[in-house]
């Protein structure tokens, strides 16, 4: 599998897995810090930057990018890697690290929403059924401007209006230059992770939120806390919200670094 991706620094390999509407440059704020340490690796998932034409109706699954993450592993020949991912990409990460548990040394989960793991968080499900709603307005705009529906997906999953105007000007442009994406990010039927299946990740685990992000994302960092393996680790970053990674870039690298030691 060939899939665009930048490499920097030496050590064990931290690949970086984006989520909606990023591409191999969203962690770049990230990358002199790791890579003083260890090898930075970040990726353009399948039909991302530079790529440019929308996906085929049904072809944008986190399946199909489970299968070409560990295909990209296996081609990066670095043996097993510390696998870090963010929102979408946090699906993609967990179902590699199910499946393919060989090609993973250490997992990192940065906020994502795994439906199956708030059903015991009676309070989720209110915040689930808005989340969603505007998800579903988000996709119809998206069916005719893909770049208002992108502006809008970023204040929704910051929990903030006018998030996408004060962020950083080459995080915006990542955002556009991905909108051709989104409509298959939110057309997509999701395959769940179950509780059971989390619960037997192998490798050790690390849970990321922030502590300003929107309440439906708390609670899924709080679910994947609370059903994550013996052993595993969480951290909340302060004065940080679902863009951790930007908000408070030294405190998340440090984060990082500390876990994948």
């Amino acid at each position: 599998m060939t899939l665009p991706f930048v490499a920097d620094g030496r050590g064990a390999s931290v690949v970086f897995v984006h989520g909606a509407n990023g591409d191999l440059r969203t962690h770049e704020v990230l990358r002199d810090a790791i890579a003083r340490e260890q090898r930075y690796v970040s990726y353009s998932r399948t039909f991302h930057w530079p790529a440019s034409a929308a996906p085929p109706a049904g072809a944008y699954t986190v399946a199909s990018h489970a299968r070409d993450l560990a295909a990209f592993l296996r081609a990066l020949g670095a043996g097993p890697v510390h696998l870090v991912g963010h929102s979408y990409g946090s699906f993609v990460a967990a179902f590699v690290a199910r499946d393919e548990p060989a090609l993973v040394a250490k997992l990192v989960l940065g906020e994502t929403i795994f439906g199956a793991l708030l059903a015991d968080d009676p309070g989720a499900a209110p915040l689930l059924a808005e989340f969603g709603a505007r998800m579903k307005q988000i996709a119809a705009t998206a069916a005719t401007d893909a770049h208002a529906a992108s502006a809008a997906l970023f204040d929704a999953v910051c929990g903030e209006a006018g998030a996408f105007e004060r962020f950083d000007p080459l995080q915006r442009e990542v955002f556009l230059d991905n909108a051709h994406t989104l409509l298959g990010t939110l057309s997509e039927r999701r395959v769940e992770l179950s509780i059971e299946d989390f619960r037997s990740l192998s490798m050790p685990l690390l849970v990321v939120g922030g502590a300003r992000s929107a309440p439906v994302f708390r609670a899924a960092a709080d679910a994947m806390t609370r059903h994550a393996p013996r052993g595993a680790r969480s951290v909340r970053i302060a004065d940080a919200g679902h863009m951790w990674m930007h908000d408070a870039p030294g405190v998340a690298a440090r984060a990082l670094l500390d876990f994948l030691a």
